[in-house]
């Protein structure tokens, strides 16, 4: 099974191990802790991925108007932000591969627009 389950993505060009979404995520689980307890484990989740959205973003703006971004300082705020997406997942009761399949159902669908 690829990584996607049943999706091509192409081939790997780093040589790395390629990991199922689902091994990614059960791995990503022994780091789950949760400093405070003034919100629940969602809510620090999902604080913690909009955090990690806003820090790619901004990449992407200086990479725009400042200076070329390398691929690792992609990889450290992309995936930051994976694992903040794979713990929701995991409060939500669902599995990162269930997540990536729903959405390939919708984008492949007619209700999908991409301004949406």
């Amino acid at each position: 099974m690829d990584l996607l389950g049943g999706v091509n993505i192409g081939k790997n060009k780093n040589k790395e191990k390629q990991m199922q979404l689902n091994e990614y995520q059960e791995k990503a689980q022994e780091f789950s802790q949760y400093p405070g307890k003034d919100y629940g484990e969602l809510g620090f989740a999902a604080l913690g991925l909009a955090n990690q959205v806003g820090k790619a973003a901004k990449m992407a703006q200086k990479h725009d108007i400042e200076r070329e971004i390398s691929p690792d300082e992609y990889k450290k705020a992309l995936g930051g932000a994976l694992w903040f997406i794979a713990e929701l997942a995991h409060q939500a009761g669902v599995t990162l591969e269930q997540v990536a399949q729903a959405n390939l159902r919708y984008l492949a669908s007619k209700e999908f627009k991409p301004l949406d």
